[in-house]
This record gives C-alpha cells, structure tokens and sequence, in this order.
C-alpha cells in the first residue's frame, strides 16, 4: 500500500512538473484576485499590491514556486497598469493584454483560461 501511495504521489509531481508555466493563466489569477480586493473595499494601490503579494504566495502552494515567482514579478513590475485598470473597469484579458502575459486574440469571442485556481475562502474574506 505504501508503495502504491509513494507511486501516486511521484506520478502526480510529475504531471504538475509537465504542465509548464503559462503566463497567461497567472496573469488571470492575479487580476481575478486584484478585482475581488478592489470590490472589497481594498481601494488603496499599496494596500492591494500587499493583498496580492499574499495571494502570489497561495499560488506557489498549489501551482508551484514558478508561479509564485512570476505572479510576484508581475505585481510588482505592474501593480499600477493594474491598479489603473481596474478604477477604468477594464475586463480581465484587456488587462492581461496590456501587460503582455496574454497574447491579444483576434475574433469570435475570449477563451477562458482552463483552471483558474480560487485562493482559499478564508483568505478572500480576511479584509
């Protein structure tokens, strides 16, 4: 049985190693989670440059340090395009566009990113 679960674990490392990073993804995580802060009564720049610093971290833990490493990068390298963006209203991909983690897309309608991961409730709900 052990073996069974040392297997399932490795086999599980190695699918997530294979994934790859896509920038785009992070891109959409980060603005999901700038637009829930910003509704949220976190209208301050530097207070939610802080708040998705936090989530940056929570990102590491479920898709890896690559992210949390590009996620950090992104918001600190970006956090007033950003910030601009949402006080604007621009939509999501709009702001991933402009920052050059999504490439733009030409017709029809935006495809969503496959699995946008969600931080964790009670750290949504710690304002």
């Amino acid at each position: 049985m052990l073996k069974y679960l040392l297997l399932v674990a490795f086999a599980a490392v190695v699918v997530i190693a294979q994934r790859g990073h896509d920038p785009c993804h992070d891109c959409d995580f980060i603005i999901r989670q700038a637009e829930h802060h910003f509704h949220n009564n976190i209208t301050d720049k530097t207070a939610l440059k802080q708040e998705l610093l936090v989530e940056c971290q929570w990102l590491g833990r479920r898709e890896g340090q690559q992210a949390a490493a590009h996620c950090t990068d992104v918001v600190n390298k970006q956090i007033d395009k950003i910030f601009a963006d949402l006080q604007a209203g621009d939509r999501i991909w709009q702001t991933c566009e402009d920052i050059g983690e999504c490439q733009p897309h030409t017709g029809g309608t935006r495809p969503i990113p496959a699995s946008t991961p969600q931080a964790p409730r009670q750290m949504k709900q710690r304002h």
